[in-house]
């Protein structure tokens, strides 16, 4: 991706902006999304990039042992361990259609905490993961209802105002998706990311899109 051409994208009618492959356009009218998601796509690599504002979900909610594995946040534990558990706990929600169909999620990569961007610097954690469709799948559903395959790369960034308040905070989900048109994947490949072209450039870009990722209306978290 390093060679690609990049270009800054105004998100929430520039609330935030971020920095992405000019290969991505913005999709959001086109697929009536909610108002609290953006959308874009890069239709020539069959990858999709959705940003989603969402309610911030307390972490004293959630027990950490539900979601996540002994190699999940190897090193954290407190505050930060209960974040990864709140990502963990949007990916299920993000999954829970295509689960309830027959799909079967597994994880290529454990859950952990990263740097956040310069001008956002809240924490931040990964998740990386593939959609495995069921082996079956009904022929009396339409072809969007149907389970695809798809490598999920995920980001949950805890966000927070300036003021540290957290009445206001918000949690900001990115997930860039990679869809196989052409039938499954090589699950060796996948599980070495660096050697699957696709999955390396989803990877290149969650990565520059948090690294990038910039405030600029703190309107956009409400009032108290």
């Amino acid at each position: 991706m390093a060679t690609e051409p990049s270009t800054t994208v105004p998100l929430w009618d520039g609330a935030f902006t971020a920095s992405l492959p000019s290969s991505f356009k913005s999709i959001s009218d086109i697929t009536q999304s909610p108002d609290n998601q953006e959308v874009l796509l890069d239709s020539a690599n069959s990858t999709s990039l959705i940003i989603e504002l969402t309610q911030r979900v307390p972490d004293v909610d959630l027990e950490p042992a539900d979601f996540l594995s002994e190699d999940d946040g190897v090193g954290l534990a407190g505050r930060q361990r209960s974040d990864l558990a709140v990502l963990r706990h949007h990916v299920a929600d993000l999954t829970a259609q295509d689960r309830e169909a027959g799909g079967i999620l597994h994880t290529i990569s454990r859950s952990e905490k990263v740097e956040a961007g310069a001008s956002t610097p809240w924490p931040t954690y990964i998740y990386l993961a593939h959609m495995h469709p069921p082996p079956v799948q009904p022929t009396n559903i339409k072809a969007t209802e149907k389970v695809r395959s798809a490598t999920l790369a995920i980001a949950l960034a805890r966000a927070v105002p300036a003021d540290g308040d957290e009445s206001r905070a918000s949690d900001v989900l990115v997930t860039v998706s990679v869809r196989y048109e052409d039938g499954m994947p090589d699950w060796q490949r996948l599980y070495a990311p660096e050697v699957d072209a696709r999955v390396k450039r989803a990877l290149e870009v969650r990565e520059a899109f948090l690294r990038s990722l910039t405030l600029h209306d703190e309107g956009l978290f409400g009032e108290d």
